[in-house]
């Protein structure tokens, strides 16, 4: 009998991995600078690769994400910039101020350069023209203010790339900054920079290597009988009275690649129902030599492989019908 396995795909929503596309990051203020600072950073949360790059959107309006391709972005959270500006020098006090946003040239792991900026308004703030453009988004603002803070949010669009990228997996970054000038005095100025941030991680994969085989058996003329193969060893034990071909059996295998590093939950069903495509039908206990919480291990920021095997036992009669017997093993791999 043979019986051929089934795989599925088990996503790792992730999934375990957490992506963050954006990084809070500090300035340092010059002679003629006001105070600059990201207080929040943008965390795209634990992203799974699609084989190809998925492109991500999140607004400064109010977060939401979008997205072109199929990773898979664990988090549903909301994701955007926040902004604050701080007078603690004379110009912001009566002057307007230009503010520029835009991608800095550094990236890291499988982040892609920003490609577009939105802005919105936050506390406190006078937007008086702008913004114009997507990449740079610049706008003016009005005087902020002796001692006083204002904030805007930034959204962003950028590109993660996907598992056929020679990119490695794990944290990835695309910055961006953040630069305040003197709209009359341009050389009054200061930047600040951030970063999207991500924690990227290749896709679960199942890969069914051999299927579960028992050969062909000869039921006994009276009675009933029963084969176990064990999920460590390709032999299968009849009871008393069965024949089969032992040089038919073979284990079934199943590889399963993941990223090095993260938790995983394996299951493997306890029983199945072979059947001859005939209206016959036998079932099958399932046994394995691995299942439930486990880890990949292996080099950080790899695919890496795990294989088990599995094996089983079912019964049957003397009028047990004949025929070629077949069922499938649905396998599901999820990151935790």
């Amino acid at each position: 009998m043979r019986r051929n396995a089934l795989k599925r795909f088990g996503i790792s929503q992730f999934w375990l991995a957490t992506a963050s596309l954006l990084g809070g990051v500090s300035l340092a203020a010059t002679a003629h600078a006001q105070q600059v600072s990201i207080t929040t950073a943008p965390d795209l949360g634990t992203i799974i690769s699609a084989p190809n790059p998925t492109t991500f959107t999140f607004t400064a309006s109010g977060g939401d994400v979008s997205q072109s391709g199929n990773a898979v972005r664990r988090s549903s959270a909301n994701v955007r910039a926040l902004v604050s500006i701080t007078c603690n020098v004379s110009w912001c006090n009566k002057d307007a101020a230009k503010i520029t946003v835009q991608p800095n040239g550094s990236v890291s792991g499988r982040g892609d350069a920003i490609t577009a900026f939105s802005i919105a308004p936050g506390s406190g703030i006078s937007i008086t023209s702008g913004p114009t453009g997507t990449n740079p988004a610049v706008f003016n603002i009005a005087a902020i203010g002796s001692n006083k803070t204002v904030t805007f949010y930034i959204g962003a669009t950028v590109t993660l790339e996907g598992d056929s990228s020679t990119k490695v997996s794990g944290p990835a970054t695309s910055g961006f900054r953040v630069t305040v000038e003197d709209a009359s005095k341009a050389s009054n100025n200061t930047s600040k920079d951030g970063a999207v941030t991500a924690n990227v991680y290749h896709a679960i994969r199942i890969a069914v290597g051999s299927p579960l085989k028992f050969g062909r058996i000869v039921l006994p003329t009276t009675g009933g009988g029963t084969v176990t193969m064990q999920p460590s060893s390709a032999t299968a034990t009849p009871t008393s009275g069965v024949q089969l071909d032992p040089t038919k059996t073979a284990n079934g295998a199943f590889t399963v690649s993941g990223e090095a590093g993260t938790f995983y939950n394996l299951t493997v069903p306890s029983a199945i129902t072979l059947s001859n495509g005939h209206g016959g039908t036998i079932p099958m206990n399932i046994s394995t030599t691995a299942s439930g919480a486990r880890q990949f291990t292996g080099t950080a920021n790899t695919s890496v492989d795990f294989t088990f095997t599995i094996g089983g036992s079912f019964s049957f009669t003397s009028s047990t019908a004949g025929g070629a017997y077949s069922g499938s093993v649905p396998v599901l791999v999820q990151y935790q």
